[in-house]
């Protein structure tokens, strides 16, 4: 008697783990298309606001063996660099970088860089920093990543990249320096690390200084136009 209800016993909680092992498969497929297109979205969604439409035609994937290595930026592991096309000429570059120097630890980027070395965004992609303080470089948080756009090595002399604290250009945060700090160096370090490798991602000299300016104006326009077409949009919708 007593082994036929330890038999029992283990053929109930036999099929338990089963039926819950199953359970767990079933809620897995379930929810796995959902959770993809949700990151599919929110990545095009970070897409657009690093590298506005105006400025491209096609966005194709870095085809090289391998990035090369730098002492300027961490590029996100198993991320691809994505350059900005119109018809075989490349207008920009989006990398995905990250950086260990965030207070709560690492804090992913993704920067869009046009052909004259200006920023046309920035977007924080995943932090764990402080919420009501170091979160405020999430553009849901405010608008103070937004300071970078626009911003290049031509226009923007090295020892402007730091927080206003120690004498930049950028503002940090009340009770927060940290964050803010470890962003600017992360987004200078990656228009250095483009500017390093011009020619192997754009396949062309480096512009000069006067022709970055005209670039760099003619990006301005374009994605002015973007924004007001933008907003035009949101309008109609409201």
């Amino acid at each position: 008697m007593m082994i036929s209800s330890m038999t029992r016993n283990a053929l109930v909680l036999g099929l338990f783990a089963m039926s819950c092992v199953g359970l767990v498969a079933l809620l897995a497929g379930l929810t796995e298309e959902p959770i993809r297109a949700s990151k599919q979205h929110a990545r095009e969604l970070s897409l657009a606001a690093v590298m506005p439409p105006t400025l491209y035609s096609s966005m194709v994937s870095y085809d090289g063996t391998s990035a090369p290595a730098s002492d300027h930026i961490a590029l996100l592991p198993d991320s691809e660099i994505l350059l900005a096309k119109i018809d075989e000429e490349t207008t920009g570059i989006i990398l995905s970088v990250v950086t260990s120097r965030g207070y709560s630890g690492d804090i992913e980027l993704m920067i869009g860089i046009n052909s004259a070395l200006s920023i046309t965004g920035v977007r924080v992609t995943a932090h764990r920093e402080t919420p009501g303080l170091g979160d405020k470089i999430d553009r849901r948080k405010s608008v103070w990543i937004e300071s970078f756009q626009n911003r290049g090595l031509n226009d923007t002399p090295p020892t402007i990249w730091a927080v206003t604290k120690e004498g930049g250009d950028f503002d940090q945060f009340t009770g927060a320096t940290i964050t803010p700090r470890a962003v600017v160096q992360s987004v200078h370090g990656t228009l250095l690390y483009v500017q390093d490798h011009y020619e192997l991602f754009f396949g062309r000299s480096r512009p000069t200084s006067a022709d970055q300016n005209i670039s760099s104006s003619l990006t301005k326009r374009r994605v002015t136009e973007w924004l007001i077409a933008g907003e035009t949009q949101w309008s109609s919708n409201e």
